[in-house]
């Protein structure tokens, strides 16, 4: 997610992306931070399925 929605999208460092992905994976989600683009959106998707 770091290099897909950058900084300007709230994630400054990939540990941040990974903090982002763990959480949305484990269906926390709790928020603090989402994607803006689509293509982060479509990146989302796949991630919670995962999760599920």
């Amino acid at each position: 997610m770091y290099f897909i929605e950058g900084e300007a999208g709230g994630f400054t460092s990939i540990p941040i992306s990974i903090y982002w992905a763990i959480t949305t994976l484990l269906t926390a989600g709790y928020g603090d931070m989402f994607p803006q683009t689509s293509i982060g959106g479509g990146v989302a998707l796949v991630v919670r399925i995962l999760g599920y």
